[in-house]
């Protein structure tokens, strides 16, 4: 958000622009998920669904927020 927020120097189009990034990656990440990455045998349990699809989605919040900058 401050690369953004330095790059727009608008908070609210810095903050929209975060939001719409960690929603399309959290959309992307569950997506993935369900249709695209097998499920992963080191990760078992219930959990295992909501884990690997927060690390998707935390890897894709981070490469978009370099590349928004």
């Amino acid at each position: 958000m401050y690369f953004i927020h330095e790059r727009l120097k608008s908070k609210l189009r810095a903050f929209l622009y975060g939001a719409g990034a960690f929603i399309f990656s959290w959309l992307l990440g569950t997506f993935l998920m369900v249709a695209v990455i097998p499920p992963i045998p080191i990760l078992k349990g219930l959990r295992s669904f909501e884990v690997t699809t927060s690390l998707i989605t935390y890897l894709l919040l981070w490469v978009s927020s370099t590349y928004l900058k």
